[in-house]
C-alpha cells in the first residue's frame, strides 16, 4: 500500500469515517508496515491535539464571571456535600457491581472480532444505536466475509472462527445464524451450554463440545463434525428434534435428520486464525490497451537500473518506441463449424484426405447439434493460423477427443509447430488415449514461445489419428502473454564482470513487445521489455501516449502498473474506454473464447450510470472496493463467453479463495440474465466451483460470488504438479434467452496455518 493510501485511511479512522473493509486494511497494513505505523503515530497525536484544543477552547467560552464572595460560600458548601456524596458513592458503586453480577445475562448482546491482518469483511447493523466499531457485532448484526478469517468472542465465553467465504448473524446472546460458510464453534464454560448455530435448514444445539458446521455450495445437506462432547439437531420450528451427534463423529444432515455419514471428523477445520493471508491474483479490468490505436511510450533514464545501480538510458520522447493495435485478435479459434471461425468462412484444413466433417452422433454424444471431426487412422491434417509466433506468448490448444470404436483401443496425437517458407518445425504435443466408445473433454497442450520461434514463424496446429478412428470436438486456441523464458535458446545472456572489477555496462533493452513499429499488435497484449541483465526500479515515470484519442497517461514505476521479474519489465496503462463504450476481444493475461468485451456503463466510478442504458438508478450493493467503472462482459448469444487465467501451482496446507463480484443490469426482461459459472481447476480436473442461473443481487448492483478449495483435500484425477486455472464463464442459454453477464474485482487468496 502507498503512503498516499494509507495516510487516507488513517484520516477516515480519525474521523470515524472508515468502513470495516479499509480498516481490516489499514489494519494489516499497520502491522506490517513501520512507516505506516509511524505515519498513524504522528496523526493521532496531531488530532488528539486539536481535539484537546477545541474542548478548552469551548470551556473559556462558556465559562461566567462569578463574584469572589460567591466563590467561598460555594466552597464551604462544597466540602459539606462532599462528604455526603462520597458516602453515597460507596452504596451506589456497590449496588451497581451487584446489579451488574445479577443482570449479566440480560446485558445487550455483544461480539468481538480479531482478524488475519489482510482479510476483507462487511458489518452491518439493525438494531438502533447499535456499536458501529469496526470490530463489534451487536444483536442483529452480520458479517459478510469475502477473503481470509475471522474469530469472535461471542457472549458466555464461546469462541468461533469463521473461514471465507461466508456471512454470520449474531442473533441474540446465546445463538447465531450461518448463512453461509464455514465455521468452528468452541463453548468453552458450562454457561455456554445451550449455544446453537442456526443454518438455513436446521438449528445445531450445543450441550459442552467443540464443533464444526460446512454449509456446502449448492447442496440443502449441512456437515456437522463434533470434535467434543455432543449436540442436538433441531427444526428451525424448535418442535421437530433429531438426534444427539456424539463426538468423534461427522455426518451429513437434512432438516433434523441424518441422511449419511461422513468419512472422519475434518481436521482441516481452521481451530485458531492464520498468520498470513496472500493475496494470489487480482483482476480489475481497469488496464490495457484499446483496439485501432496508435501509441508511443517513452520512459525516463531513472527507471531501469540493474543490480549495480547503472542506470538503462531511457526512451527519448523524439524517438518514442511506437506500435499500432490491430482491430481484430489474430489468434482465431479453428473449429469445425462456421460460426467458431472469426472472419467466417470454413477452417482452411490441410491434408484432409480420408477425414469427414460430420454430424454423426457418437455415444457419449458430444455438445447436441455440433459438427466434428472424424480422422481414420494414420491420417494428420494441419493448419497453419497465420499467426506470428511471439516470444513470451503461452499458447493454449483445448479439445475434446473421443474414440469411435467401442470395442478398440486408439490415440491421438496433437501438436503445436511453426511455420516459415514451406517448413513446418514442431514445437509441442501430446498423447491422448480415450477410452473404447467414450470422450474425453477438455483435453489441454500448452507452449511458451522462445526468442528462437519468434523468427518470423507462424503458428499451426497438427491432429493425428493412431490405430483407429478418432473424433475431435470443441477445438480452441487462445494466448496469453508474458515474459520470455530466462534461459530459452536464442535469448541474450549477461556475463558478469571480470573477477575484481566493477559492472560499468548500463543495461540494455534486447526485445520490445509489441515489436517497435509493429503495425497490427495485438490489443490485448502486455506491453513488455527484455533486458539483458537483471535489472531492478529505480524513479520516474513511463509515458503512453495514445496518438489516435489524443491522450496521455504517466505510469509511476512501482506501482500496481508495472512489475520486474530478472530481465523483464512490464507495464499495462489504465484502459480509457469512452463513457458507454465496449470493446471486444480480448483481455491482457486472460485467455478468452466466445464473446467477450470489456464495457464502460460510465466514467464516474458509479456503476450503470449512464443515459444511454435502462439502468440509471442508483447502486445497490456495489463492491466497496470497486475503484474504476469498467467491466468485463461475457455473452451467450451463439458460443458461451468465457475467461482463463493460470495462478501457478497449488502450495499444500493452505485454503484457496475465490470470489468475483456479478453484476445484474435493471433490464426490463430479468431472463436475459445469462447465468453465471466461476471454477477452479488443475488440468481438467474441476477442484471447486459455483454457479447461478439468478442474479445474486438486486438490479444496479454488483455482489461478490465466490468459494474455498482446501489444497490438502484429496481430488480425483487432479495432477499435483498442474498449475491452477481460474475459468469464469456464461451458462448455457435457458429457453433461447441470451444476454450479457458482467463480472470486475476478481480477487484468490491463498490462507495458511490455523489447523491443530
Amino acid at each position: 500500500m502507498n503512503p498516499k493510501d494509507y495516510q487516507h485511511l488513517i484520516q477516515q479512522l480519525l474521523d470515524g469515517e472508515i468502513s470495516a473493509g479499509d480498516f481490516a486494511r489499514l489494519d494489516g497494513e499497520l502491522r506490517q508496515n513501520p512507516e505506516a505505523l509511524a505515519a498513524y503515530r504522528l496523526y493521532a497525536g496531531i488530532h488528539c491535539g486539536l481535539v484537546r484544543k477545541g474542548e478548552i477552547d469551548a470551556a473559556i467560552r462558556s465559562a461566567p464571571v462569578v463574584p469572589i464572595e460567591r466563590l467561598r460560600l460555594l466552597e464551604r458548601k462544597r466540602i459539606v456535600r462532599t462528604s455526603l456524596l462520597a458516602a453515597a458513592a460507596v452504596v451506589l458503586i456497590s449496588g451497581l457491581v451487584l446489579w451488574q453480577t445479577m443482570a449479566s445475562e440480560k446485558s445487550a448482546t455483544r461480539a468481538t472480532l480479531s482478524f488475519t491482518p489482510g482479510s476483507s469483511f462487511t458489518l452491518s447493523h439493525t438494531e438502533q444505536g447499535a456499536d458501529t466499531s469496526p470490530t463489534t457485532l451487536s444483536q442483529g448484526s452480520t458479517i459478510r466475509l469475502d477473503h481470509g478469517a475471522v474469530e469472535l468472542a461471542l457472549p458466555h465465553q464461546v469462541r468461533a472462527i469463521l473461514e471465507a467465504p461466508a456471512t454470520l448473524t449474531l442473533i441474540d446472546d446465546r445463538t447465531v445464524g450461518l448463512k453461509r460458510g464455514r465455521g468452528y464453534f468452541e463453548v468453552k464454560s458450562p454457561d455456554g451450554h445451550g449455544f446453537s448455530v442456526e443454518t438455513p435448514h436446521q438449528r445445531i444445539v450445543d450441550l459442552g463440545t467443540a464443533f464444526g458446521v460446512d454449509l456446502p455450495t449448492g447442496s440443502d445437506d449441512t456437515h456437522l463434525h463434533v470434535f467434543e462432547g455432543s449436540v442436538r439437531i433441531e427444526g428451525l420450528d424448535g418442535k421437530e428434534t433429531g438426534e444427539t451427534v456424539r463426538a468423534p463423529r461427522a455426518v451429513s444432515i437434512r432438516g433434523s435428520k441424518i441422511s449419511g455419514q461422513l468419512k472422519g471428523v475434518d481436521d482441516r477445520f481452521l481451530q485458531r486464525l492464520p498468520d498470513r493471508l496472500e493475496s494470489v491474483f487480482t483482476e480489475d479490468f481497469e488496464t490495457g490497451l484499446l483496439a485501432d490505436r496508435d501509441y508511443a511510450v517513452s520512459m525516463d533514464p531513472t527507471v531501469i537500473r540493474d543490480l549495480a545501480d547503472n542506470r538503462f538510458a531511457g526512451i527519448c520522447e523524439k524517438e518514442p518506441w511506437r506500435f499500432s493495435t490491430s482491430k481484430e485478435l489474430r489468434i482465431r479459434n479453428p473449429g469445425f463449424e462456421e460460426a467458431t471461425t472469426k472472419g467466417g468462412g470454413k477452417p482452411h484444413w490441410k491434408e484432409v484426405a480420408g477425414a469427414q466433417i460430420s454430424t454423426y452422433v457418437a455415444e457419449p454424444k458430444p455438445t447436441e447439434g455440433s459438427q466434428f471431426l472424424l480422422l481414420p487412422p494414420d491420417r494428420t491434417v494441419v493448419q497453419d493460423l497465420d499467426a506470428p509466433i511471439r516470444a513470451g506468448t503461452t499458447y493454449t490448444l483445448t479439445l475434446d477427443i473421443g474414440n469411435e470404436s467401442s470395442n478398440s483401443k486408439s490415440h491421438a496425437i496433437v501438436s503445436f509447430f511453426g511455420s516459415v517458407a514451406g517448413y513446418q518445425k514442431p514445437l509441442a504435443e501430446i498423447r491422448v488415449d480415450p477410452p473404447p466408445g467414450a470422450w474425453l473433454r477438455s483435453r489441454i497442450l500448452s507452449y511458451t514461445a522462445t526468442t528462437e520461434d519468434a523468427t518470423g514463424q507462424t503458428l499451426g496446429i497438427a491432429l493425428s489419428a493412431k490405430t483407429n478412428w478418432v473424433t475431435f470436438d470443441d477445438l480452441r486456441i487462445s494466448e496469453t502473454r508474458g515474459v520470455v523464458p530466462a534461459e530459452s535458446p536464442g535469448s541474450l545472456r549477461h556475463g558478469s564482470a571480470p573477477d575484481g572489477q566493477q559492472d560499468t555496462t548500463p543495461p540494455l533493452a534486447s526485445l520490445f513487445s509489441p515489436a517497435k513499429d509493429a503495425t497490427e499488435a495485438p490489443f490485448d497484449d502486455i506491453p513488455t521489455i527484455v533486458f539483458h541483465k537483471p535489472i531492478q526500479f529505480g524513479t520516474g515515470r513511463i509515458m503512453i501516449r495514445n496518438i489516435t484519442d489524443d491522450s496521455d497517461t504517466e505510469i509511476v514505476v512501482g506501482s500496481r502498473f508495472t512489475s520486474l521479474d530478472g530481465h523483464v519489465l512490464t507495464f499495462l496503462p489504465p484502459l480509457g474506454l469512452a463513457d458507454g463504450a465496449r470493446q471486444h476481444g480480448g483481455i491482457p493475461g486472460w485467455e478468452c473464447s466466445g464473446s467477450v468485451s470489456r464495457f464502460n456503463p460510465s466514467g464516474n466510478g458509479d456503476q450503470y450510470r449512464h443515459p444511454d442504458l435502462a439502468d440509471d438508478s442508483k447502486t445497490r450493493g456495489a463492491l466497496d472496493s470497486m475503484k474504476g467503472p469498467t467491466l468485463a462482459t461475457l455473452g451467450n448469444a451463439g458460443e458461451l463467453g468465457s475467461i482463463r487465467s493460470t495462478l501457478g501451482l497449488a502450495e499444500k496446507g493452505r485454503i484457496y479463495t475465490v470470489s468475483v463480484g456479478i453484476g445484474c443490469r435493471d433490464v426490463e426482461d430479468t431472463t436475459a440474465f445469462p447465468g453465471y459459472r466461476i471454477r477452479l481447476l488443475r488440468d481438467s480436473a474441476v477442484l471447486a466451483e459455483v454457479f447461478g442461473k439468478n442474479p445474486p443481487g438486486p438490479p444496479n448492483s454488483l455482489t461478490p460470488v465466490g468459494f474455498s478449495w482446501d489444497s490438502d483435500a484429496n481430488t480425483e484425477e487432479s495432477n499435483d504438479y498442474a498449475p491452477l486455472i481460474l475459468e469464469i464463464s456464461t451458462l448455457e442459454a435457458i429457453g433461447g434467452h441470451s444476454g450479457d453477464l458482467d463480472i470486475d474485482h476478481v480477487k484468490v487468496t491463498s490462507l495458511g496455518g490455523g489447523r491443530n
